[in-house]
């Protein structure tokens, strides 16, 4: 059972007691009452502080946890430029490499000029006068000679142009290769400082991550010693409900009609099952808050007497109103009170004014209806 379950079920059981002892009476002495009292309040007063306290760490914690999604956040941003990053690289690899296919294939071009270009030459000087000789045998006049020459000529220079050619692409292709060496180098370096900077997100991460660990640890120390102080007051409320029952007797007069909405404002949770909003758990709502500002009216839902009017555990300030006939209506975390225990009410009187005390998230009044001490929907009995 969680705890906050085991809180409910002890406000339940003290509830049922409470009435219970109202109608049967009990032993225990009217002066210890005073000394009860002083220690409930005492006990209540240390609760409230430590109350206070979760709320601080509850504050820390959604600070916390604010910087925390931040901090994902950013390293979310740095992942995808690292990744975009890690594109222009490769990118700059397959340029590279490309390049350097192609100066490769250049050397292997600029070979075969080169060789194509020295084996004329050769051939050329070997064949020497033999070869002019021939010529002179062979062409039908002067002019055909000339042009034959000059067509030799012409080849040696294009095979001449073509190596210069190559060889100036292959210096091209090189500068290219070297730009794009600079160019990794430079994206490498722009890739390690934002893998530093991620790192030193994820240490920043896991160093809030352990404060928000510290704070939850902190918050569950308090809700330990809370515990125990509402233990403690479930044993001082046992007693003081026996005392209650020897100072007067319960609503004598007979419950008729229905009861009335006990102050202006609008349902913000209904009765039944719900996430509670400070314990985070599923859990009985055994009646209805009405949110409305701190100090508007509360007033009796219907005629009856005053069982309780002092702070009662959880439900902070409270009045629980003796109605007859097993009926009873409860009013929770009250600011202040307007009226006491023992006093008899009209339907409309005022009894006391929105407040935020006890387990409480905001303003608002807490309104239970309960027949023979069980709780039913209020909104089906008004």
């Amino acid at each position: 059972m969680s705890m906050a379950q085991g809180k409910l079920n002890s406000v339940r059981r003290v509830t049922a007691i409470l009435l219970a002892a109202l109608c049967l009476g009990g032993g225990v002495s009217w002066g210890q009452s005073a000394k009860l009292d002083k220690q409930q309040k005492e006990n209540s007063k240390q609760a409230n502080k430590l109350w206070d306290k979760i709320r601080e760490l509850n504050g820390e914690q959604n600070s916390v946890q604010e910087v925390i999604a931040k901090i994902d956040q950013q390293i979310s941003a740095k992942n995808k430029q690292i990744d975009g990053i890690q594109t222009q690289l490769d990118e700059a690899e397959t340029k590279r490499k490309q390049s350097e296919d192609e100066k490769i294939q250049l050397e292997t071009k600029v070979s075969e000029h080169k060789l194509r270009l020295s084996e004329r030459a050769r051939t050329l000087y070997m064949q020497g006068e033999l070869s002019y000789v021939d010529v002179m045998f062979n062409v039908a006049d002067f002019g055909e000679l000339v042009d034959r020459m000059f067509f030799v000529q012409t080849i040696l220079e294009q095979d001449q142009q073509i190596v210069t050619d190559t060889k100036a692409a292959q210096v091209e292709l090189q500068q290219k290769v070297t730009a794009i060496g600079f160019q990794i180098e430079e994206i490498e370096k722009i890739k390690l400082s934002l893998e530093e900077e991620k790192k030193n997100l994820e240490r920043l991460s896991e160093d809030q991550r352990s404060v928000n660990l510290a704070i939850e640890q902190d918050k569950k120390v308090y809700l330990k010693e809370i515990r125990e102080l509402e233990e403690t007051n479930k044993r001082i409320m046992k007693e003081l409900a026996a005392i209650a029952s020897n100072k007067s007797a319960s609503f004598s007069g007979e419950w008729k009609g229905s009861f009335k909405k006990p102050c202006s404002g609008t349902i913000t949770s209904p009765y039944g099952y719900r996430i509670h909003p400070i314990y985070k758990t599923k859990r009985m709502h055994t009646g209805v808050d009405i949110g409305a500002p701190k100090g508007t009216a509360i007033r009796a839902s219907g005629d009856g007497k005053v069982i309780v009017a002092k702070y009662y555990g959880g439900y902070g300030n409270t009045v629980i109103i003796d109605h007859g006939n097993n009926r009873t209506t409860l009013y929770g975390h009250m600011s202040k009170f307007s009226c006491k225990e023992g006093q008899e009410v009209k339907q409309g009187d005022k009894i006391g004014e929105v407040g935020s005390t006890g387990t409480s998230t905001g303003n608002h009044c807490h309104f239970e209806v309960r027949i023979k001490g069980e709780p039913i929907d209020p909104t089906k009995s008004m």
